[in-house]
């Protein structure tokens, strides 16, 4: 091994030790050195674009993983990582690239579709992200913001009766969504199945009573409610001259 690479070496170790540590900004900083003498190191590269993104360093960030994806362009990870930090730079075309590469390279990455269906909304390929969207559910994605983005992307489409199919598993996975429950009824009403848009928009329907229990102290919530009147309503600024 050349003193060059022992150089390098050493520098990569001291990388890793300050990262264990949890001083990412003295990792990073010996990791710019380290790229300096191994500028070809895509494991060195990728390391080096991770310290970067923790440390808000977007733009550097995502210089090193475009010459990490250079070097290991059939690593689906690294064009993910790759999407994050251009969207994060500020390059969105670049991540919408990175983003379908990565889903590309690894169709069970849900995420990365999730990722790249964004990255498309964003462009106006609405159609285009709702097809995203739906690889990203199939590879096991399942949270709320996913089915919303496709719920709003099929309603500019005009397509009532996907975004009345779009809104059930959103439903499923959040109950209580007042927004998933609106463009269902919009979607029933669109298709004309009106009896499903008026039960949806029943008011008992939509509205549960509680009771509340009194706060401690109070024999009753009407009580509290008394006291509470007086206590705003005696404040000097509701006085009457």
């Amino acid at each position: 091994m050349t003193a060059r690479a022992d150089d390098a070496e050493r520098l990569k170790e001291q990388a890793s030790a300050h990262w264990r540590a949890g001083r990412t900004a003295e990792a990073l900083g010996v990791m710019r050195r380290f790229l300096k003498l191994q500028p070809a190191h895509p494991q060195g590269l990728a390391f080096a674009g991770m310290l970067a993104m923790d440390e808000d360093e977007a733009p550097e960030a995502a210089a090193f993983l475009e010459r990490a994806v250079a070097l290991i362009p059939d690593r689906a990870e690294l064009h993910f990582n790759l999407g994050i930090a251009s969207e994060a730079a500020g390059k969105p075309d670049q991540a919408l690239s990175a983003f379908e590469t990565a889903a590309r390279l690894n169709p069970a990455m849900a995420e990365a579709h999730y990722k790249h269906g964004l990255a498309l909304h964003a462009k106006g390929r609405l159609a285009d992200a709702v097809v995203a969207y739906e690889k990203a559910h199939s590879a096991g994605f399942a949270k709320p913001d996913l089915y919303a983005n496709s719920v709003r992307a099929l309603w500019k489409l005009g397509n009532a009766p996907s975004v009345a199919n779009a809104c059930l598993p959103w439903l499923e996975v959040e109950p209580r969504s007042v927004e998933a429950f609106s463009h269902l009824a919009l979607a029933s009403h669109e298709a004309g199945d009106q009896d499903t848009a008026g039960a949806l928009l029943d008011f008992d329907r939509l509205v549960q009573v509680h009771d509340l229990d009194p706060p401690p102290g109070w024999p009753d919530m009407a009580a509290f409610n008394r006291a509470l009147a007086d206590h705003v309503t005696a404040h000097p600024t509701l006085a009457v001259p």
